[in-house]
């Protein structure tokens, strides 16, 4: 549905060749690579519900969410990255292709503030993937959801325009 495995979630020690990533795609080639090692190659990964690794990103720095967050145009493109994703890895369930709307909601409203003249926090899609996983894991009720998305795009965007 979208990509919240980031690069460094497992090692390989010999992935296959047509595994690695595409260097075809300006962004996303992590999640490209995931999905060809599960669908392709029949790769299983398991969710360890515990942290095992602290990731710390420092907010001046370059990064593909630091890059949307002011800037529609870059948005837009990622937006359009997410579209041919799907393109190329279409949904194998209808869960997994109802679920790509809410996506699209959080990439729709993202815009329409950047469009606006308000800001987006670096966190904002951190957020919406988090309201997001927890109604796909049963944590949440879906009922809801499109609203929470939208208010978690405002909230954080309200929150780093008063710091």
């Amino acid at each position: 549905m979208a990509n919240f495995m980031p690069v460094h979630t497992a090692v390989l020690r010999r992935p296959p060749e047509s595994a690695r990533f595409d260097p075809g795609l300006p962004a996303l080639e992590d999640w490209d690579m995931w999905l060809r090692l599960a669908r392709d190659h029949r790769y299983r990964f398991v969710h360890v519900p515990e942290p095992t690794v602290v990731y710390h990103r420092i907010a001046s720095e370059a990064s593909m969410v630091g890059a949307t967050v002011g800037d529609g145009h870059a948005l837009a493109q990622f937006g359009t990255l997410t579209e041919q994703m799907w393109c190329r890895w279409p949904a194998r369930t209808p869960k997994a292709q109802h679920f790509r709307l809410y996506i699209a909601v959080m990439y729709w409203h993202s815009l329409a503030r950047l469009a606006a003249g308000h800001a987006l926090s670096d966190q904002y899609f951190q957020r919406c993937a988090a309201e997001i996983a927890a109604v796909w894991h049963g944590e949440r009720s879906e009922t809801g959801l499109r609203q929470r998305i939208i208010d978690s795009i405002k909230e954080t965007a309200d929150v780093a325009h008063a710091a």
